[in-house]
C-alpha cells in the first residue's frame, strides 16, 4: 500500500495581511466638511490634556473655550464635549473618548441626514507617538496605533481643526500660543507710566514708616504692601 503524504499548508505572516494607514486615513480635517457646516454637519467636541498639571494650570478649559469659539464661527451645531487627563500614546484607557464615539453613533442612528464627527483641535490630542519625547519623529503614531483608532472608531468620522498631517512646528506653535495665553503671558508687559514709580513710593512710604513705629519687622511690612523689604528698609532708615 503507498503511503500519502499531505503538503502542509503554508501560514501567512500577520504583517503581509495587515493594511498600512496613513493618518489622513483615521483622522479628517474639519475643512473636508465645510459646504456641510450649517445645515448637515453635527459636531462633538473632545479634549484631553496629559497631567493633572495642566489641568490646573487651566489648560484644558482654554482648549475647550478655544474649540467652542472656533465651531461657532464657522456656525457648527455641537453636541455635548468631552474631556479627559490621560496620555495620547495610549488607547486602552480612553473612556471620554469612547463615550464620544458611542454617543456619535447614536446621533447618526438619530439623525441620518446628519453628518456627525468629533472634532478636537489637533491631530495628538487623539493620538501620538508611542515613544514621544518631544521631538518631531517621535510624535507621529505608527501604523499598530493607527489600526487600534481605526477599529476603535468603527464608521465615526473623527476631525481635527487644524490638519491631522500638519508639520510638528506648526502643532508646537499653535500650543506654545495656547499656553501663553492660559498663563496670561500675551507679549510683552506695558511700560510703566511716567512718574508711577514716585507716586507708589509717596503713597506706601509712610504707611511703611508707621508700620515699623508699631514694630512690624520688614518681612512682615513686605506682606501687607507688597514692596520688597530691601526698599522698605531705605524707606524707613
Amino acid at each position: 500500500m503507498k503511503k500519502t503524504y499531505r503538503m502542509r499548508k503554508r501560514k501567512k505572516s500577520k504583517n503581509s495581511t495587515e493594511q498600512n494607514y496613513q493618518v489622513t486615513d483615521v483622522i479628517k480635517h474639519i475643512g473636508e466638511f465645510k459646504k456641510h457646516y450649517r445645515k448637515k454637519l453635527l459636531c462633538i467636541p473632545y479634549m484631553r490634556e496629559s497631567t493633572y498639571k495642566q489641568l490646573k494650570e487651566g489648560h484644558l478649559k482654554q482648549r475647550k473655550r478655544r474649540l467652542l469659539y472656533s465651531l461657532k464661527k464657522r456656525r457648527i451645531e455641537h453636541h455635548k464635549c468631552f474631556t479627559e487627563v490621560v496620555s495620547g500614546t495610549k488607547l486602552h484607557n480612553r473612556h471620554s473618548l469612547e463615550e464620544a464615539i458611542k454617543l456619535a453613533n447614536t446621533l447618526a442612528y438619530k439623525y441620518p441626514n446628519r453628518i456627525v464627527v468629533v472634532v478636537t483641535d489637533t491631530r495628538n490630542r487623539f493620538i501620538r507617538g508611542a515613544n514621544y519625547n518631544g521631538t518631531a519623529d517621535s510624535d507621529l503614531p505608527n501604523n499598530r496605533q493607527l489600526r487600534t483608532l481605526m477599529k476603535m472608531k468603527g464608521n465615526v468620522i473623527l476631525a481635527t481643526g487644524l490638519r491631522p498631517d500638519a508639520p510638528f512646528d506648526v502643532v508646537q506653535s499653535y500650543q506654545t500660543k495656547l499656553g501663553k495665553k492660559t498663563k496670561g503671558h500675551c507679549g510683552r508687559p506695558p511700560k510703566a507710566v511716567p512718574g508711577a514709580k514716585k507716586e507708589r513710593r509717596d503713597k506706601l512710604k509712610p504707611i511703611a514708616i508707621q508700620l515699623r513705629k508699631d514694630g512690624k519687622s520688614l518681612r512682615q511690612i513686605e506682606k501687607i504692601l507688597g514692596v520688597r523689604f530691601t526698599t522698605v528698609g531705605d524707606w524707613v532708615k
